[in-house]
């Protein structure tokens, strides 16, 4: 199969992938002329029409070191009881302990093409209450298809919980989205991963900021892209600034940014606290001409608090370059953010990152808005944004449809988040895809948390402003929720 259709869709893409069309009318052939060349943009994920076939089955895994399933969960229990007895063994059921083994799901993908004496990886995932797999090995359990008797695989073995394979681990301590890419992105990436892997993106990703201009109503001359927001923050500033120069940054703030001008560049910051109330003074600060350059990220991590559209806006209009970056926008609304001022204002910059909101971290991929980036493009290496963050962002901006009910369904679960820690009296803020709790002392909290395998992060170690007294806890799925709850109670400790 000719490849050339997936490279000049990535070129070219843009004007397809807008959301004018039905979903009928994305499915079907698109034409384009570039540079006197007919191509045809067809969907990608269509390419091979190679499917796998999803097997599940049930299964107990044993030899848990006290973290499998209580005996709240009676279906452990009892299944317990029942493959002892199968093998031959009498049991009291009032003497059976099941904090040592755990009733699971095991999920695997049968390949189209599979053989007879093939191998495949299964997912294991608990069903109870137990708080980690680690250690344990998972008896005998039959896979089938759903609704069919016939077995078409068995999974048994030790439970792998390191490197890439499932894992009973919860990263709780980064704020990537709980959700997965939309399911046009992952398709793309399945059918065409060898393709992509094996050949070099666009130069300098033209099809996605072509996309990105025409999704988000940009200037395509205003859009500037990147391998996630750190590349384009250590393009930009260090042209921007030397070391006389002066910065105005809220704390507490993302501390990549103090990082940067402070260590590497070596110019000097001027700390605000935070700007809830304080928006006046900040606006006069920014017009004073005592700076060079004044940071807001907005929505703040880790407060979560959020500066009007209207005061960054007069702000902007002072005589200082005001850069706001808007990594997290996507989860509030897209009429709170500033992008399209930034288009036209000589001294605002806007840096929006894809990794967040779009599910896309692992791509590494976000993009800049200003009047006068042109320069920086002379300044930015060929092939920076790799062929998989392209066709993925491309995909993933031009569905709304998937996105924009994961941005709800998350602040419910912040919510059911939040709520449950107050059960446990702990006071709460509430962020955007995270909250903040307050401990009596982070680090040991997070310490104590890790040797249960729940990953948070101590909030003071990126913001000391907030001390040793802060944890960010990244929002999950319900069931994940339920478990990092439980998990952070105990390691509350007495």
């Amino acid at each position: 199969m000719k490849r050339e259709p997936l490279f000049f869709a990535l070129l070219a893409l843009a004007p397809f992938a807008l959301g004018q069309n039905s979903a009928s009318d994305r499915a079907a052939f698109q034409r384009a002329e570039i540079q006197g060349t007919e191509v045809q943009v067809k969907t990608i994920a269509a390419f091979r029409g190679v499917v796998a076939n999803q097997i599940m089955g049930f299964g107990l895994v044993t030899g848990l070191a006290g973290t499998g399933d209580t005996k709240r969960f009676l279906q452990t229990q009892r299944a317990t009881i029942n493959l002892m007895r199968a093998a031959g063994l009498d049991v009291d059921p009032t003497q059976s302990e099941s904090k040592n083994v755990a009733l699971v799901t095991v999920i695997a993908e049968l390949p189209a093409f599979s053989t007879p004496g093939g191998r495949i990886d299964v997912t294991v995932s608990t069903i109870g209450d137990s708080t980690s797999l680690r250690g344990g090995t998972l008896i005998f359990a039959p896979l089938k298809y759903p609704g069919k008797d016939e077995t078409f695989a068995t999974a048994a073995g030790s439970i792998s919980v390191g490197g890439f394979s499932a894992s009973a681990v919860i990263n709780a301590d980064v704020l990537d989205a709980w959700f997965p890419p939309a399911p046009g992105v992952v398709d793309i990436l399945k059918v065409e991963a060898e393709w992509l892997a094996r050949t070099s993106p666009p130069t300098h990703a033209e099809g996605l900021q072509e996309t990105i201009a025409n999704v988000r109503g940009l200037p395509r001359a205003s859009v500037l892209t990147g391998a996630g927001s750190s590349d384009l923050i250590y393009r930009l500033l260090p042209r921007w600034l030397s070391p006389s120069s002066r910065v105005l940054l809220p704390e507490p703030c993302y501390g990549e940014y103090a990082h940067l001008i402070e260590t590497v560049i070596g110019a000097t910051v001027d700390r605000m606290p935070g700007l809830d109330g304080l928006v006046d003074e900040w606006q006069k600060k920014i017009s004073s001409g005592e700076y060079d350059l004044a940071v807001l990220v907005n929505p703040n991590n880790p407060t979560g608090e959020i500066i009007e559209r209207r005061d960054i806006y007069e702000a902007a209009n002072g005589r200082t370059r005001l850069l706001v970056d808007e990594a997290y926008m996507d989860y509030v609304s897209p009429s709170r953010s500033v992008e399209k001022e930034a288009a036209v204002l000589p001294n605002l910059v806007v840096i929006k990152s894809l990794s967040k909101g779009l599910a896309l971290s692992g791509c590494r991929v976000a993009y800049a808005v200003g009047r006068d980036l042109e320069p920086f493009r002379s300044w930015t290496p060929p092939w920076n944004v790799s062929s998989f963050a392209q066709v993925a962002a491309i995909w993933a901006l031009t569905d709304p449809d998937y996105y924009n009910p994961r941005y709800r369904e998350t602040h419910a679960l912040r919510k059911k988040l939040a709520q449950g820690l107050r059960k446990m009296g702990a006071e709460v803020r509430e962020g955007i895809n995270w909250v903040l709790v307050r401990v009596p002392d982070a680090e040991a909290v997070v310490l104590r948390a890790r040797e249960r395998e729940l990953y948070l992060r101590n909030a003071g170690r990126t913001a000391p402003t907030l001390g040793n007294e802060w944890i960010r806890i990244a929002v999950k799925d319900e069931r994940t929720q339920a478990r990092m709850l439980q998990i952070f109670q105990a390691a509350l400790g007495p």
